[in-house]
């Protein structure tokens, strides 16, 4: 239908503009999905000691389908970026694949293949795409790495300790607060046994609990969900944006208050109803370097 008004041009004009249209097609849905690229950041804060950097890798919303190239290359950069620890935020599968055999060992065969000195550390996605009954038998017997269900654990790299918060997502900060609320923060009866003092890096899928995380005191959050808009124009970015604060948060290193987000491109694609195609945004995994 967008490639309609322009077949009323004269010729050759209308021949022109139809070239250009599919050649935008085929980037579009073949060539800039599997071109998955490195993004690197680094972050300083005033609490950790100088010394050799956390390396830390973000993967999210890898919504397989099938291992294609795009998985191995993947698998290829977890490697050789050779990593501290590795972080996923969420979105396993496709929506159209949430029940296929062939998707679901696709995406054990990508996990199984991760790994890193401090840990593998993953967290479920969107409730409609890592379905509860689903989640469990895709991580069933990988040893490699945890799932965080509402939970804490601190590593400890270079003189430093960093405190990683995984917590699942429901799309729902006014629910999903008060959780992360107990995991951060002490209370008078001994429940909660947050440190302010520690280097605290949450891990969610939506970019949403953004506020709701800085006001915790949270310093870095990585989420994903909005996969850059996967359709962006030249400045002025995503065309839509999956997020309750529309383009606030749709892609990218995001200062809210004291706290840094950072939402990932990702690797796939929604499934379903949503078009296989990305255009100016291509997919991405994140290797950060976190020091004092």
């Amino acid at each position: 239908m967008l490639r309609l008004p322009f077949a009323f041009l004269s010729w050759p004009v209308n021949l022109l503009a139809q070239i250009i249209g599919t050649a935008l097609v085929i980037y579009g849905f073949w060539i800039e999905p599997h071109r998955l690229g490195l993004t690197r950041q680094t972050l300083r804060s005033a609490k950790l000691k100088p010394g050799a950097p956390l390396r830390l890798l973000h993967v999210g919303d890898l919504h397989v389908e099938r291992f294609t190239d795009r998985e191995r290359k993947l698998i290829e950069l977890a490697r050789s970026t050779a990593p501290d620890v590795i972080l996923f935020s969420g979105d396993f599968l496709s929506l159209s694949y949430l029940r296929d055999p062939e998707a679901w060992e696709a995406a054990r065969t990508v996990l199984r293949e991760l790994h890193a000195p401090l840990g593998v550390f993953v967290v479920s996605g969107s409730p409609a795409v890592d379905l509860p009954d689903v989640v469990p038998q895709l991580l069933d017997g990988l040893a490699n790495l945890r799932w965080l269900r509402d939970e804490k654990v601190t590593l400890r790299r270079g003189g430093n300790a960093f405190d990683i918060v995984g917590l699942t997502c429901t799309h729902k900060p006014f629910e999903d607060e008060p959780r992360l609320l107990s995991i951060l923060v002490p209370t008078s009866d001994g429940s909660g046994d947050g440190d302010q003092s520690r280097f605290t890096i949450l891990l969610y899928h939506s970019p949403d609990l953004a506020p709701e995380a800085a006001g915790a005191g949270v310093d870095l959050q990585l989420s994903g969900h909005t996969h850059g808009g996967q359709v962006r124009l030249p400045f002025y970015g995503a065309l839509y944006a999956g997020s309750l604060y529309g383009k606030k948060y749709e892609a990218g290193r995001i200062q809210e208050a004291k706290m840094t987000l950072y939402v990932t491109r990702g690797l796939g694609m929604e499934g379903k109803g949503a078009p296989r195609v990305r255009f100016l945004c291509p997919p991405e995994i994140t290797l950060w370097e976190i020091t004092g």
